[in-house]
């Protein structure tokens, strides 16, 4: 996560962490990156972020889903 560029603001004894980092928002690596991280990463802050988030797994799930959702 290096290359994110942000501080790790705490740090828990199962390897788990808090990072701070900003990005600006029309860059979309740093957007396909937390996408790859899938349930490895949670998005704190901002809630627009978040939204963007849910959508975009919304829209991977209806696309793999073998149910109508």
């Amino acid at each position: 996560m290096e290359y994110l560029h942000g501080r790790i603001e705490k740090e828990y004894e199962n390897g788990d962490c808090v990072l701070h980092f900003h990005v600006p928002e029309e860059e979309h690596l740093w957007f396909g990156t937390l996408l790859a991280l899938g349930n490895k990463v949670r998005v704190l802050e901002p809630d627009d972020l978040k939204e963007r988030l849910c959508a975009a797994a919304k829209e991977i799930w209806k696309m793999y889903s073998i149910y109508d959702t």
